[in-house]
């Protein structure tokens, strides 16, 4: 699969390019970003595109794509635009895609390897040396504990306690001049 990190694209495949999350990996410290800054350029795309898909399988975003059946990815959704009208990505989903794939870099191996003896046997796996989290069910999480934290506000649940969405979480407001009446929520 090519790398494409375009906005709203129909092949896109990353949120963020590489030079983008080199930035942040700069600004970053700990094993983590060590490791991003040290892995060769296809590792890193690579690593973006799997934080990628793994952030979209978690996510379950309120509101509507920017162009619902045209775009690849869950992000942008149809607020996500700058002052002057600019497509853009949240902040939230551009860091949280970042520290997942420098979380890939740095676990993937162990992560994988804990996922494949937990679905041999059925339970929670645990590996010496890691630095992977621990899901409600007891055994590794793919996500990383800080993309999770910048995840917080897109998540939409259904029942339990807690509810949040996109729409209320970042602040969008409806109707906006120009949405199609039929769709608000």
């Amino acid at each position: 699969m090519a790398f494409d990190a375009t906005v709203g694209g129909t092949a896109a495949t990353s949120y963020l390019t590489v030079a983008d999350a080199d930035e942040r990996a700069t600004a970053d410290i700990g094993p983590e970003a060590d490791g991003w800054l040290k892995a060769a350029t296809p590792i890193k795309e690579a690593a973006l595109q799997r934080a990628t898909r793994e952030l979209d399988g978690y996510l379950r975003p309120g509101g509507y794509a920017y162009s619902e059946g045209v775009q690849r990815l869950l992000f942008p959704r149809f607020d996500d635009l700058d002052a002057v009208g600019v497509l853009v990505l949240p902040f939230g989903i551009l860091q949280a895609t970042y520290h997942q794939a420098a979380y890939v870099i740095a676990n993937h191996r162990v992560i994988d390897a804990a996922n494949a003896r937990r679905a041999q046997a059925g339970g929670p796996a645990t590996d010496p040396d890691t630095s992977y989290a621990v899901s409600e069910d007891g055994g590794p999480s793919i996500l990383s504990p800080r993309a999770i934290y910048y995840l917080a506000a897109y998540q939409r649940t259904t029942g339990g306690a807690t509810i949040s969405s996109v729409v209320v979480g970042t602040g969008y407001s409806y109707p906006r001049a120009g949405y199609p009446s039929e769709l608000l929520p």
